[in-house]
């Protein structure tokens, strides 16, 4: 993900209660870009470029980091909801159908869960429509609500550091 400085000031950068180790354990880049298209800016995708990501997770792992996922992202719907109203909910009620039956972005030769996704998703929803949002930055107000990541996937690779965030800290 690549982000204009003003556009990342101006939204004031992630929500520190999403994404990895965060309460809400995932989503912090949807959440973000949900942010930017609400607030009239414009997000590229290209398949032009790609991201290598190291480690890997047993599928025991995989139904956890799903759940992680999906609550995460029911998060950001209910968040969103309270800050951008009901045209909120057609998006939302486009993905629960195509997690009910649609057809998976991938097959691994298993069927998906469909019942977690949604289950998962429904969990984070009802717990984000419980925790104050402050209307000035879009974030979440749930400051020192982290946990930890729920899996031990490995370290990065020597030289790998996290970003720099905003406020000089790092994630």
């Amino acid at each position: 993900m690549a982000v204009r400085l003003d556009v990342w000031r101006g939204l004031h950068g992630f929500d520190k209660v999403l994404g990895t180790g965060g309460h809400f354990r995932s989503s912090e880049e949807i959440d973000f870009t949900l942010r930017a298209l609400a607030a009239g800016f414009s997000v590229f995708e290209t398949p032009d470029l790609a991201v290598m990501h190291y480690g890997f997770r047993d599928w025991g792992q995989g139904r956890v980091l799903i759940q992680d996922y999906m609550f995460g992202m029911g998060a950001v719907y209910a968040k969103l909801l309270r800050l951008e109203g009901w045209r909120v909910l057609v998006p939302a009620l486009q993905l629960a159908w195509r997690w009910l039956v649609g057809r998976p972005a991938a097959e691994f030769n298993v069927r998906p869960p469909r019942g977690l996704r949604l289950r998962a998703f429904l969990r984070g929803a009802w717990e984000g429509l419980g925790v104050p949002v402050d209307r000035a930055s879009g974030h979440f107000l749930l400051e020192g609500a982290v946990r930890p990541a729920p899996l031990k996937v490995g370290s990065a690779p020597t030289g790998i550091a996290s970003p720099p965030q905003p406020d000089g800290g790092h994630r």
